[in-house]
């Protein structure tokens, strides 16, 4: 079954700030789509060498924004087209999403197609963030599937392939065949990874899922229809230096429509005595010919086995590489330039966290245009903020509201952003896809903040004013009514309360003036 997302964040961006002397700001444009397609085929090798497509998709791809990005930016990517996944995991941006079947794979990695040898993108340019996304072995026959791969070089078709020499100590002993995938950062410096990550990760991996930040790989889910979606978060190199895209390093987005292996198990385009011995050359064609365990949409099974030769743990097999669409992107410059061009001595400005991704983007502005001064935005409270202008402690500050009763001394008041708070939510509807029509309400609201839902049994049970509450949100009837169709959930402890900024922020201020304005909330 489907693990079910229900997540809400409340959010503010602060309409306005204080300061003294500093420019007006400039605006920019978040970029541009892109649309392309590609014809990707699989196709068998029988033992007299005739070659046979056994599966052919015209696969076309749109991707919402590719320019001017900025880390932590999410972008729509969709398709369709492609061939329907199956053995779907909960979360398609662990490790655990390269065990899917036939998954539309998402990746950033350094480089262009159009560069040439260092610059140009190849799987050991692209990121994914676990080892067993780079890295098989085999101690059956020695032939798995990526083995039989007929558009794999004779090299890449070895029995030990990039694997380190001298290999580590800390690596197990070398099974009967092994594909590393080593990632190449972009110092230069090459992890060659392996098992359980024993010769070496990039410091931003995670030798186990679930560590850390969540990777931007991604394994989508196609329909049985043949399209998909997925939001992409894209990474600068202040998210992640090892990839280091930047808007000087170029970096794309590659889809890569996981067809499963085209099969030549028996060594008709190797080299003459470089064919599989006879007596397994029958099992590796049946290895490598296998097009999956799961139907299109089957949740993964821990006790079933997917068939590797169709899995999302050969996204970087040249069967599935050569069928990858490459989305160039472009990045907006970061604040860190600011360092390299030096001048001026900055303003500092105080105040709100919520303001943080915007200053960042005009932060590069105010200190590369002569004509205007460059700041620097010190992220504190809104309230500590307001204290300390008002104290004559600092000159400037993002805030947005003033103090009651007014400053203290004279300040100028300038408007700079406008915007209100909003309820981020993560929901799937009853067949596991993303709910994009959730309707609250403010006694609604109001519920979740106050931890109203007593979210577990333990809780109902000893405290006595939750003990007749709902569950959670979920089988909340109010909720019911508004949200009809919804699964309900008893044991969802997600779905029992909010996520939101501390009490300091105006977004609390904000948030709660909006309750206190609804007479129902208010009543409640």
């Amino acid at each position: 079954m489907r693990t079910s997302r229900l997540v809400l964040v409340a959010a503010l961006a602060v309409s306005g700030f204080v300061l003294h002397g500093v420019g007006p700001a400039i605006a920019q444009s978040a970029g541009s789509g892109w649309s392309g397609s590609v014809d990707a085929t699989r196709s068998y090798l029988s033992a007299d060498g005739k070659s046979h497509v056994v599966d052919h998709r015209h696969i076309t791809l749109q991707v919402s924004a590719t320019t001017n990005l900025r880390g932590r930016q999410e972008i729509n990517v969709s398709w369709a087209g492609a061939h329907p996944t199956g053995g779907t995991v909960a979360d398609v941006n662990s490790g655990d999403g390269a065990n899917e079947e036939y998954p539309f794979v998402l990746l950033e990695c350094r480089g262009t197609d159009a560069a040439a040898g260092r610059n140009r993108i190849r799987p050991e340019t692209c990121w994914t963030q676990t080892w067993a996304e780079r890295f098989q072995k085999d101690n059956t026959t020695g032939y798995p599937a990526w083995r039989s791969d007929s558009y794999a070089t004779t090299a890449e078709r070895g029995a030990l392939v990039e694997a380190p020499d001298p290999r580590p100590a800390g690596c197990f002993r070398p099974a009967l065949a092994e594909r590393w995938v080593p990632f190449v950062a972009q110092g230069g410096v090459t992890y060659a990874g392996g098992s359980v990550g024993c010769a070496g990760m990039a410091p931003e991996s995670a030798n186990v899922g679930g560590g850390g930040m969540p990777s931007n790989a991604t394994y989508g889910v196609t329909g049985a229809d043949g399209k998909g979606s997925a939001q992409f978060d894209v990474w600068t190199r202040d998210e992640n230096a090892s990839l280091g895209c930047s808007d000087t390093v170029p970096c794309a987005l590659v889809a890569v429509p996981v067809m499963g292996i085209s099969c030549d198990a028996f060594g008709t385009e190797l080299p003459a005595g470089q064919q599989p011995p006879a007596n397994v050359a029958d099992t590796a064609d049946a290895t490598c010919r296998a097009n999956g365990t799961y139907q299109p949409g089957e949740a993964n099974d821990p006790g079933k086995a997917a068939d590797r030769a169709v899995t999302g743990a050969l996204w970087w097999s040249e069967s599935n590489w050569r069928n990858r669409i490459t989305v160039p992107l472009t990045f907006a410059a970061t604040a860190s330039v600011c360092s390299v061009v030096g001048g001026e001595r900055p303003v500092t400005i105080y105040g709100s966290v919520l303001m943080n991704e915007l200053s960042a983007q005009w932060e590069p502005k105010f200190c590369t245009d002569s004509a205007l001064h460059p700041f620097v935005h010190v992220q504190t409270s809104d309230e500590a903020a307001r204290n300390l202008l008002g104290s004559g402690n600092i000159d400037a500050a993002f805030t947005s509201r003033p103090p009651a009763g007014g400053f203290a001394r004279p300040v100028v008041q300038a408007p700079v952003a406008l915007t209100g708070f909003a309820v981020s939510y993560a929901v799937d509807d009853a067949q596991g896809n993303a709910y994009h029509s959730l309707r609250l309400n403010a006694r609604l609201l109001a519920k979740l903040l106050t931890q109203s839902y007593p979210a577990n049994t333990l809780v109902r049970d000893n405290y006595p004013a939750l003990a007749r509450n709902p569950m959670n949100l979920t089988v909340d009837p109010e909720f019911v009514a508004l949200n009809p169709g919804l699964p309900h959930y008893t044991a969802v402890e997600a779905a029992a309360t909010i996520m939101m900024l501390s009490t300091d922020a105006d977004l609390a201020w904000s948030l709660t003036s909006y309750l206190d304005a609804d007479p129902e909330a208010r009543a409640w």
